[in-house]
């Protein structure tokens, strides 16, 4: 039983290790540098630990890192944090997770080497998921004040010289901004898509669409990331 904790306890390590690091690279936007940097601190503080619990596994004569076992348990859990949407709910979710297991391998029959060892890395992530819930707030407020304004704003800059009428409207309904008007006998969809994909990259947003609701009449949905 406690083979089994402590191996998976080893697999999400990896596993979040990988996601960690992963965001560290896919961070982007205004807030680029300072997620960068704090990906990088969660991925690189993980290397430690994982070489620490894995030598440990090994004295034992526990097989936790025998590879093909090691990996289909780390994809589960990749597999599972990733789903969440955007980079700092897969890093949550992989931290949140990362107690629970933690915990799991502390209820088992550990020396007091191995309870030590376990109960550092438990108050490891302990910060790491209380830095993530300050990054994640602040992102809130970000999305709240600035996102959705700049977003209305640029739908409005793009698809003014695009619409017949020049009449557009513009509203937000809860992660989602929405544009109306009427496109001009000339418009191309394919085009109007690649200027707001490109002008909207900052604002992490996940996806744009674009419907003809009657003739000429569409609808711009921007979806934002949920936190």
């Amino acid at each position: 039983m406690v083979a089994t904790a402590l191996q998976d306890l080893l697999a999400a390590l990896r596993a979040a290790h990988f996601v960690h690091w992963t965001n560290h690279w896919a961070s982007r936007g205004e807030a680029f540098y300072g997620d960068h940097q704090l990906f990088g601190r969660l991925y690189e503080a993980v290397v430690e630990e994982i070489d620490g619990l894995a030598e440990k596994l090994v004295a034992l004569d526990v097989q936790a890192v025998e590879p093909q076992d090691a990996i289909a348990r780390m994809v589960e859990y990749v597999n599972t944090w990733t789903a969440e949407g955007d980079i700092l709910a897969q890093s949550t979710r992989a931290e949140q997770d990362l107690q629970d297991i933690v915990a799991g391998a502390l209820a088992g029959e550990n020396s007091v080497g191995m309870e030590n060892f376990l109960q550092g890395i438990a108050d490891a992530h302990e910060t790491a998921l209380y830095l993530l819930g300050q990054r994640r707030r602040t992102a809130a407020k970000i999305r709240t004040a600035y996102d959705v304004g700049t977003i209305k704003r640029i739908l409005e800059q793009t698809l003014s010289p695009e619409s017949e009428d020049g009449h557009i409207t513009v509203w937000a309904e809860a992660n989602e901004v929405y544009a109306d008007f009427v496109a001009a006998e000339d418009f191309n969809r394919s085009y109007v898509l690649r200027q707001l994909r490109e002008r909207l990259r900052s604002q992490r947003v996940q996806d744009v669409v674009i419907e003809f609701d009657r003739g000429e009449e569409a609808t711009v949905t921007v979806t934002l990331p949920r936190d």
